[in-house]
């Protein structure tokens, strides 16, 4: 019974059906983990609705952007990233804000590949060598809120990348970090033509100012930051069926808690912000003004763009400098998901185990029934602890196909058990 249950579930499960569930489901999880510390290295300086008020209004003029950004280099950063689009110019300072980047190399700012308007390409007035070596990509992997991958169109696979950093919170949820992609291979040509992410650009910035020489291609062809590895996701991952298992994905593994510190735009101009708080540190300047539109929806609920970069990089940082893992999925073998199976088996002998045990304590139904719905939460509960555990160690165990098997399992031998003791009446 319980291989034949195991059989059907992964099917549907290797179909995809499963897949909006347990990403709701890996949300949930994810959101159970215990709460950890802030990343010290991180210092996010929000532009919120009172700066821009105070400021001249949307969007963030270039002097004003450019006398931040000096008087941060004043405290020695390690690295600044500006998430905002400067194509073309705002108010007034367009000089001076060009000089920043001639001046300061470890400033960088953003581009959106995949968006045909040039207000999302990079500022036309850098070089072709700053255009790859101080931007990096904006763009975000938007996961669409249950879109079955039966019925979806190419947009439900990898390839549903925000050309916008972030529009709207109802366009999809921020799962997975894109690290690198071929800009000739993006379905639409643009001015922004770095193949490197935001995260990956300030973490190699950060990461090279420690002493680390971090950024190089291993023996498997993945990305490697010092000695940790960045394999990316394969096309069935978790609870996903439809990735292209070719592009530079990672799984966002969110700190339990803010990546970074925070300020405000008028503390950074009025000197309110210490030495202590900026010197060494990776410095990331955006938007969390409604006004701006740039927010996205994640597992932990709706968020600025610019603090869902700060947990990338986090991501990054935290795996080289502090063994923090990466979320990894079950093993598999040329595609079978042979991992998968033995954990969908696990939770098939536990439904059949508790099924099976209390039958034997009693043959009276109501009693029966109750001590089988009670065996069959505990089994419940402990497949997701065990889900949770893994989680924090870096593993993502698919739970809704466990749990399915498991309660299908159960439920089976319990009606089984009714048909025999109906008929012995």
């Amino acid at each position: 019974m319980s291989g034949l249950v195991t059989l059907a579930v992964l099917v549907i499960h290797y179909l995809g059906i499963l897949q909006p569930f347990e990403l709701v489901a890996y949300d949930h999880t994810l959101r159970s983990r215990p709460a950890e510390t802030i990343d010290q290295r991180i210092l996010v300086v929000e532009v919120t609705q009172a700066d821009l008020n105070a400021s001249g209004g949307y969007p963030l003029s270039d002097g004003i952007l450019a006398r931040v950004i000096e008087r941060l280099q004043e405290f020695e950063p390690a690295v600044i990233g500006v998430d905002m689009h400067r194509y073309r110019p705002r108010g007034s300072g367009r000089q001076a804000l060009l000089e920043q980047f001639h001046q300061h190399p470890n400033l960088l700012s953003v581009c959106a590949f995949n968006q045909l308007e040039q207000d999302y390409g990079p500022p036309p007035e850098l070089s072709d060598q700053q255009q790859i070596d101080q931007i990096g990509f904006s763009n975000f992997l938007l996961d669409t809120p249950f879109q079955l991958p039966l019925l979806a169109r190419s947009s439900a696979r990898s390839d549903a990348v925000s050309a916008k950093p972030a529009s709207s919170a109802e366009a999809g949820t921020v799962r997975r970090q894109l690290v690198s992609y071929a800009p000739n291979l993006a379905s639409a040509q643009s001015a922004c033509s770095t193949p490197y992410s935001l995260s990956l650009q300030l973490a190699y910035r950060f990461l090279e100012q420690a002493g680390i020489q971090p950024l190089a291609v291993n023996d498997q062809g993945d990305w490697q930051l010092g000695a940790v590895a960045l394999p990316p996701l394969t096309n069935r991952f978790g609870g996903y069926q439809t990735l292209d298992g070719n592009s530079a994905q990672l799984m966002v593994n969110y700190r339990a808690a803010q990546p970074g510190q925070a300020v405000s735009l008028q503390q950074a101009l009025n000197g309110q912000v210490r030495a202590d708080q900026v010197r060494d540190r990776l410095v990331l300047i955006g938007y969390t003004a409604p006004i701006a539109r740039d927010r996205v929806e994640t597992p932990y609920g709706e968020m600025a763009g610019v603090w869902v970069h700060a947990h990338m990089v986090s991501q990054l940082l935290g795996a080289v400098l502090d063994q923090r893992p990466l979320i990894g999925g079950l093993p598999q073998w040329r595609g079978l998901l042979w991992g998968d199976g033995v954990w969908i088996f696990a939770g098939a002998l536990g439904g059949g185990a508790s099924s099976w045990l209390n039958s034997r304590q009693t043959r009276r139904r109501w009693a029966w029934v109750v001590r089988l719905a009670l065996a069959l939460a505990i089994v419940s509960w402990g497949l997701f602890y065990l889900g949770l555990i893994a989680l924090v160690q870096g593993l993502w165990l698919p739970l809704i196909p466990a749990l399915l098997s498991g309660l299908l399992t159960g439920g089976l031998l319990a009606f089984q058990r009714a048909q025999k003791l109906h008929s012995q009446v």
